[in-house]
């Protein structure tokens, strides 16, 4: 008898009994994953889950809460390294016919960080077959040829994003970010332009933006798009941190200084908005500058590990061994430490 049968039979408590056991297991696989030292043991993680989620595909109304924890299997393995692994693991549920936008976005995703993109534009070409093409896919991938440094392939993505009308403010984000990151602003402010002619303008285009303009050295004009950005009421954490980074990376680090008092009094500091000054201000040796922002830090809860490490490194490269060691241990103290450490270097 076909194991389906069962459940299409009755689509009450049968099915949400067998879509949590899917779930509670896969997620049990997730964990040992996390857990996983060798590409053996994620290999063989890997496969059972692949087969389990094949198993317990029993109804269509169960088929999106596994593929979501499919993606998340595979994600986690990506984040591990094991990004041949993870699109092996969604290459065989797709060709068992599991498979939506969310698994083809990870599954590009993943064949584009084990290098071969060749296959993300298969899985690219075969989203658009399919009807399954989404902002999301496309934003994925052009996110990826950007961090790859393949801008003529981000572009192309992004061209035929717009040809199939299959555009948001994800994929104008995602454009600007990879032009900010090749240092275009100028082509980056193009895109920015053409997303608020179709009204598509987010707070995450006005950080992009913001972003694209500090890496070309253009302290200034990311800051006239920063408020901008503000009187629009479109201001986030993330734009912060992207002003003091292009402050501080344009030496200028009273400026970088001011921007993170405005984001302490707005209350939209966070460990990205320290960790980008304390780094940058190492980096010019200013190491005062950066362990009294540390302290900062550390007084309003942001001691987090990242912070922590930032400071660290500074220290060790002053050769402050003992005090790097006293910050490398505030992050698994509640920000407490020992006083005689404390003092100004």
């Amino acid at each position: 008898m076909d194991s389906r049968e069962p459940v299409q039979q009755d689509h009450g408590a049968p099915a949400v009994h067998k879509r949590d056991a899917a779930l509670g297991l896969l997620r049990s696989f997730g964990r040992a994953l996390a857990e996983a030292r060798s590409i053996d043991v994620a290999r063989a993680l890997a496969d059972h889950a692949c087969a389990e989620a094949i198993r317990l595909q029993h109804s269509p109304d169960d088929r999106p809460y596994l593929l979501k924890t499919l993606c998340q299997l595979a994600h986690q393995l990506r984040s591990h390294g094991w990004a041949t692994l993870a699109a092996d693991l969604l290459e065989t549920v797709a060709t068992d016919g599991l498979v939506d936008a969310y698994v083809l976005s990870e599954l590009a995703q993943c064949q584009l960080r084990r290098g071969d993109p060749a296959a993300a534009e298969r899985t690219l070409a075969r989203a658009r077959e399919s009807g399954l093409l989404t902002d999301a896919i496309c934003t994925s991938i052009i996110t990826a040829h950007g961090r790859a440094g393949d801008l003529a392939a981000a572009e192309r993505v992004y061209a035929e994003a717009m040809a199939d009308g299959v555009i948001s403010e994800f994929v104008f984000t995602a454009m600007i970010a990879v032009y900010g990151k090749a240092c275009q602003p100028a082509r980056a402010r193009a895109i920015f332009d053409r997303a608020a002619e179709r009204g598509l303008v987010s707070a995450a285009c006005y950080t992009a933006l913001v972003d694209a303009y500090g890496r070309a050295g253009l302290p200034d004009a990311a800051h006239r798009v920063f408020d901008e950005a503000s009187k629009g009421g479109l201001v986030d954490p993330r734009a912060y941190t992207a002003l003091v980074r292009a402050y501080a990376g344009a030496s200028r680090f009273r400026m970088a200084r001011q921007v993170l008092e405005k984001a302490r009094d707005a209350r939209m500091d966070d460990d990205r908005l320290y960790v980008s000054f304390i780094a940058a201000s190492v980096n010019a040796m200013r190491l005062r500058e950066a362990f009294v922002v540390f302290q900062l830090a550390r007084e309003g809860g942001h001691a987090s590990r990242r912070v922590c490490e930032a400071m660290a490194t500074g220290l060790r490269r002053a050769h402050q061994f003992r005090r790097a060691r006293a910050v490398e241990r505030v992050a698994t103290t509640g920000g407490q430490w020992d006083g005689a450490e404390s003092r100004p270097c």
